[in-house]
């Protein structure tokens, strides 16, 4: 292989085009594991989660659709073996504003963007000095890398194209001249 050919096969694995990243998975919840709660009556229930969403289960099984009264007083609407409204007993708890964590988050997000355009830029540019590069280095490998071999004197001091018989018959007795002469 010779300088040429390994340059295009380096150009051929540079001109690929790079696979798209994968996006990142998901993650999913583990598994919480199931609370026990007594009802009301003494029955014996287990809650994935004590919010919407979460599973309600009897003995192994799901438990039928209805209300369900915890013995704190807390209500379960149980729709399909899943809890679709959790009411608590007396007064709700107020949620938590969460505002100042989503502007943060969204700031650092903002951030993110930006680097992300700046590795771009730089990766694209980049790309435009590996191709740079390549063109030096094909030219390189066409310039000789030894010196010519010594230069071969000339036997001739002058050539002249003649184009008549006269000139030709003038052009030969001038040369056998100068040789006759040089003995």
């Amino acid at each position: 292989m010779n300088y040429e050919e390994a340059i295009k096969k380096i150009r051929a694995v540079f001109a690929e085009a790079m696979p798209a990243p994968a996006p990142p998975a998901e993650e999913k919840p583990a598994a919480m594991a199931a609370t026990d709660y007594k009802l009301v009556d003494g029955t014996l229930i287990s809650v994935s989660e004590l919010m919407p969403g979460g599973t309600v289960m009897k003995d192994g099984a799901a438990v039928a659709d209805g209300e369900y009264i915890l013995e704190d007083g807390t209500k379960l609407e149980v729709s399909g073996g899943a809890i679709s409204e959790v009411s608590a007993p007396g007064e709700m708890k107020k949620m938590p504003d969460y505002t100042e964590q989503f502007a943060a988050i969204e700031s650092r997000l903002a951030k993110a963007e930006v680097m992300c355009q700046g590795f771009e830029a730089a990766l694209v540019k980049s790309g435009e000095t590996i191709k740079g590069l390549f063109e030096i280095v094909e030219a390189l490998t066409k310039v000789p890398t030894a010196e010519p071999a010594a230069p071969q004197p000339q036997r001739f001091e002058k050539v002249t194209r003649v184009t008549t018989k006269q000139d030709f018959m003038a052009a030969l007795t001038e040369s056998l001249e100068k040789i006759k002469n040089k003995k």
